[in-house]
């Protein structure tokens, strides 16, 4: 996509002025999406992390653990009656 937009200033610029594409407003604006796109691919596959707001959180459900202690001796007596 970069490349094909870089051929065609490369033509227009080098090789002939009837052909290729000249700087303009449009062009710049094409770049200014060109970053935006690539930014946001980075954020999507991880590349460039942003800070969230929900971090905290996933955090503090981290340390929770599943089962509790009680629960854990619980089952192991309950157990030990069974046999």
């Amino acid at each position: 996509m970069i490349t094909i937009w870089l051929t065609g200033l490369f033509i227009h610029y080098c090789i002939s002025k009837k052909f290729g594409e000249a700087i303009s407003w449009a062009t710049l604006i094409q770049v200014f999406g060109f970053i935006i796109l690539t930014l946001g691919f980075f954020i999507y596959a991880g590349v460039i992390k942003l800070p969230s707001m929900f971090e905290k959180a996933k955090a503090e459900e981290a340390t929770v653990p599943i089962l509790k202690e009680e629960d854990d001796d619980a089952e192991d007596k309950s157990m030990e009656k069974k046999d």
